[in-house]
């Protein structure tokens, strides 16, 4: 067992830093869109009942501002009644009834913004994507070594040990140990489920290994000599009675040489708070050339989509989103008092 307790204390060492930026960063994450309501007070309004003409203005309005450069544009929604464009090298807002834009950023101009990119890409793009995606699955190992660690002194515990009188190498460790076994069994979920959002090709393909299905078939192509405009109100609807109980919750234009417009949508009942369902639709002459219903998909598939609302912690409201909060802090918690009863240790 001390060669798994070395193991588990300088690998969390090496890592605890960035597991404690993660934590920081995730915790405020949670409240994401109550902020961004707070800094801007236009987004208290209620949500509008939005139509295909006023999704198409919307389209239409972004593609005209950022002329080239738009790479999505999610639909107003509940907690953000807005539309919020994606383009490249920031975000914006648009108001949903008169799409003027609400507000512009770049990633490093807002802290919200600064905080959202560290915990995704620790600001270093798609290679601290990768970092953070194996810094969860680091995370989910160091709760299952902890867990191994702590059990057979199990009988030790005590809740008095998470506030300690004062801050000594022995109480850092009693900390430590007891607030580990105590949310263990958060801190995998998160961990590993955030991993999950980060590998999603690979999870998609372990759960449909396991629970059956197939991968999903690639997105249609039709080639174009000149780039088509954003799609006006007849595709949008054509997108629609492909599924008519489910709400689009965003468009993306075609890539270059592409003339395809890809519409999402969600379903009554899907988990993915944007919805998995798809639409593709000719940008040229308005023909639906493919579209997926995922309450239809593979249940490897279904599985798949449950990743980043748990992760996320956009599903079971204000109990779950508390168990987020919970998992975040316990997690920083847990890191610092890490390094702390290190540095005293070799202070002694």
């Amino acid at each position: 067992m001390r060669w798994l307790r070395s193991l588990h204390r300088y690998t969390g060492l090496a890592a605890a830093a960035f597991l404690l930026l993660l934590a920081l960063s995730g915790g405020v994450l949670v409240f994401k869109e109550e902020l961004t309501r707070l800094r801007y007070p236009v987004l208290e309004e209620p949500l509008a009942t939005l139509g295909a003409a006023d999704h198409a203005a919307a389209f239409a309005a972004a593609a005209e501002h950022w002329p080239g450069a738009v790479r999505m544009v999610r639909t107003p929604r509940e907690r953000l009644p807005a539309y919020h464009v994606y383009f490249a090298g920031g975000e914006a807002l648009l108001h949903q009834g008169t799409h003027e834009v609400i507000a512009e950023w770049a990633w490093h101009d807002t802290v919200l913004g600064v905080i959202t990119e560290l915990h995704m890409h620790l600001a270093a793009g798609a290679a601290g994507r990768r970092i953070v995606g194996w810094l969860g699955v680091l995370c989910a190992c160091m709760a299952l070594t902890g867990c191994v660690l702590w059990w057979p002194v199990r009988r030790q515990f005590r809740m008095g040990s998470l506030w300690p009188g004062r801050l000594g190498r022995a109480q850092l460790l009693r900390l430590h140990r007891d607030l580990g076994a105590l949310s263990a069994l958060l801190i995998l979920l998160f961990a590993l489920s955030g991993a999950g959002v980060v590998f999603s090709g690979a999870a998609t393909w372990l759960f449909t290994g396991v629970l059956g299905g197939e991968p999903e078939t690639p997105a249609p192509r039709r080639e174009a000599a000149v780039p088509v405009g954003p799609p006006d109100a007849r595709m949008i609807q054509a997108a629609q009675r492909e599924l008519p109980a489910a709400r689009l919750m965003s468009w993306s234009p075609p890539a270059a040489g592409n003339a395809v417009h890809y519409f999402r949508f969600r379903q009554p009942g899907e988990a993915h708070p944007y919805g998995r369902s798809t639409v593709h639709v000719d940008g040229r002459d308005g023909t639906v050339l493919a579209s997926s219903d995922m309450l239809e998909a593979p249940r490897g598939r279904r599985a798949a989509n449950w990743l980043y609302p748990l992760h996320a912690a956009t599903l079971g409201g204000w109990p779950y989103r508390s168990l987020a909060l919970a998992a975040a802090l316990a997690l920083a918690v847990m890191s610092a008092s890490g390094i702390l009863s290190w540095l005293k240790t070799r202070r002694r």
